[in-house]
């Protein structure tokens, strides 16, 4: 049974209507990402389920147990739905050393001092805080912050474990090491827990499950490659990835797949939707699938490269075809100004 179960969750602000039924479970070890927009609702819904923001419908189950009903009026505070909550300014005391941050919600819960030594010592070490109890918040980096904010979550003991955009504060490398200490550890731990993100890499990385929104509904939820190789929408194709768009009217549509002429580029991809000749469509491909080709092959179309820069790992080549650009990839740098680009069939999106 899921730790964690969110059935149907209506809310408003006002007359304006912010969640539209949004419903998801997460198990025991896994991780469920709420991605989307600004404005999609994902901090609302999470703020739902602690239980600091109140839907008018819908339930909440924690372990089993239920913690919100919007028909029957039940709605716990939040210190007693079983959660930890990690804010993203981590919202530590700065007054406070680590060891008093980490104890606050258990001497909140009025936990015996002995248990409270006992398990702050305990999640200092699994976080690799143990030489840091006397130190206040100042003194520490920013990785250092924010694992204090999780370790205050944890000592508790909480059956879920909510994170509000937690390594947004983090600069880009060491926010890589923290997105793999925070999956390793919410595994080991075997803590159900989401977390609200903006960044589709971090959202790909470390959830199991992504739950998209859009305008408070869930466009599309599954695996982190369904959503990225299996799109069901429009939006949840041009959403996740770095991608290529292009519109145009469809001149040929079978066997799954449907043909785009895009004034000037005629391009071919799974139809997302069925889709018959003399409709209009747009494709989606995912940038990193373009390539360049040889003249004759199939799926291709002839550019000029307007262009070309060094990424370090990779070089990076604008090419134009009229008002058309398209971004290609290559591990070497590239001498010819036209070239032939593949936009493949197979990683295409007709909607």
């Amino acid at each position: 049974m899921p730790e964690l179960i969110v059935e149907n969750i209506h809310l408003k602000y006002g007359a304006v209507e912010v969640l539209k039924g949004a419903s998801f479970a997460v198990e025991k070890g896994r991780i469920a990402a709420l991605l989307g927009p600004s404005g999609s609702g994902k901090t609302t819904l999470l703020r739902t389920v602690a239980g600091l923001e109140r839907a008018y419908r819908g339930k909440v189950s924690v372990s089993g147990k239920q913690v919100f009903d919007g028909e029957s009026g039940l709605d716990l505070p939040a210190e007693k739905r079983g959660l930890g909550f990690v804010f993203q300014s981590y919202a530590l005391w700065p007054n406070r050393t680590v060891f008093d941050n980490v104890a606050y919600g258990l001497r909140l819960r009025k936990a015996p001092e002995a248990e409270v030594k006992r398990k702050v010592g305990t999640v200092c070490e699994v976080l690799g805080l143990g030489h840091l109890q006397e130190r206040f918040p100042a003194q520490l980096s920013g990785g250092q912050q924010q694992r204090v904010a999780i370790a205050r979550s944890l000592a508790y003991d909480p059956a879920v474990l909510l994170l509000d955009e937690p390594l947004s504060n983090l600069d880009a490398k060491l926010r890589d090491e923290a997105r793999a200490f925070l999956k390793e550890l919410i595994t080991r731990e075997e803590r159900a827990a989401v977390i609200v993100t903006h960044d589709q890499i971090e959202a790909l990385a470390i959830a199991d499950t992504i739950v998209l929104l859009n305008g408070g509904v869930i466009a599309q939820e599954g695996s982190p490659e369904d959503l990225y190789n299996r799109p069901r929408t429009l939006f949840t194709a041009d959403f996740i990835g770095n991608n290529v768009r292009l519109a145009g009217k469809v001149v040929a549509a079978n066997d799954g797949f449907a043909t785009l002429d895009c004034d000037g580029i005629r391009v071919t991809g799974r139809m997302g939707q069925p889709k018959t000749a003399g409709e209009a469509g747009t494709a989606i491909c995912r940038m990193d699938r373009l390539a360049l080709a040889q003249p004759g092959e199939p799926d291709t179309v002839e550019m000029h490269r307007a262009t070309s820069m060094f990424l370090g790992e990779k070089w990076e080549h604008v090419y134009r075809l009229g008002d058309h650009s398209l971004r290609v990839l290559t591990e070497g740098a590239v001498a010819n100004d036209t070239s032939p680009i593949r936009i493949p069939r197979e990683s295409v999106w007709v909607f």
